[in-house]
């Protein structure tokens, strides 16, 4: 994996302009795609595995990859339309920061992302809804802006981040991604982004397949009622994780 640092100050334009790049075109014409905006977007990520989700399912695989903040229960009940969308101040965070993250990117990169949402692409059992897309190049793009913690200087991705990324590379097939960190310019600090170059692994994405496949089955058999569902998870766990999402203190910052 490569990285590159940016300090946003610095950046300079360098636009590349260009036709769209066959593998990128192929992605933007699949008929599977929908529309991030379409209201059947959402129903049908409800109905598959999305990216997102499995970094729960490799869990407790000998794999890269894991989410120590849900569980697979909780996993199975928000797939079946029980427990409520997730909402924290992280990811608030996140969204606020994510239009402005992928600008600064275009230009510090030079790659021009394309315009059109990306919408949701699925094969077979499995989704992924990347953020962005360069235009010119076989380049996902995935971007987080953390809420507080994660070196700015590391050359790695945290691991409950990996699986996703794999996913949406399997699923889009495109065999790199930028994982783009953007920090947001704050009174004590400019703005700063992150980003590193990852590759496909068919061998990781191989393996993962299996446990995608075996959590797909049984959420069938709970969708149709061939099987009861487990206990419902403690609600106490979405407390934790956003208490422990939180920043300790404060940041002062003097003059």
């Amino acid at each position: 994996m490569e990285t590159i640092f940016f300090n946003v100050s610095q950046w300079q334009p360098s636009m590349v302009s260009g036709c769209m790049h066959p593998a990128v075109a192929r992605m933007m014409r699949d008929p599977t795609r929908i529309d991030f905006q379409d209201p059947e977007c959402q129903k049908k990520r409800k109905g598959t595995v999305t990216a997102t989700d499995v970094n729960t399912l490799v869990h407790s695989l000998p794999i890269r990859g894991e989410n120590k903040y849900r569980t697979v229960t909780q996993l199975i009940y928000k797939k079946m339309h029980i427990s409520e969308r997730e909402e924290n101040e992280a990811i608030a965070h996140g969204v606020k920061h994510e239009a402005e993250a992928l600008r600064l990117y275009e230009t510090a990169t030079g790659n021009k992302l394309v315009e059109e949402h990306i919408g949701f692409v699925n094969v077979g059992i499995v989704g992924a809804t990347p953020d962005a897309c360069c235009r010119d190049l076989p380049i996902l793009v995935e971007v987080k802006c953390p809420f507080y913690g994660q070196d700015r200087m590391s050359q790695d991705v945290p691991d409950i981040y990996w699986p996703q990324i794999q996913t949406q590379m399997a699923v889009a097939q495109i065999p790199t991604c930028h994982f783009v960190r953007y920090w947001p310019e704050t009174p004590c600090e400019k703005a700063f982004m992150n980003i590193v170059e990852v590759k496909f692994d068919p061998d990781w994405w191989r393996r993962a397949l299996v446990a995608i496949q075996l959590f797909y089955d049984q959420l069938q058999r709970y969708i149709e009622g061939k099987e009861l569902l487990p206990p419902p998870p403690p609600a106490k766990k979405r407390a934790n994780r956003t208490k422990a999402l939180k920043p300790k203190k404060k940041q002062r910052c003097f003059v």
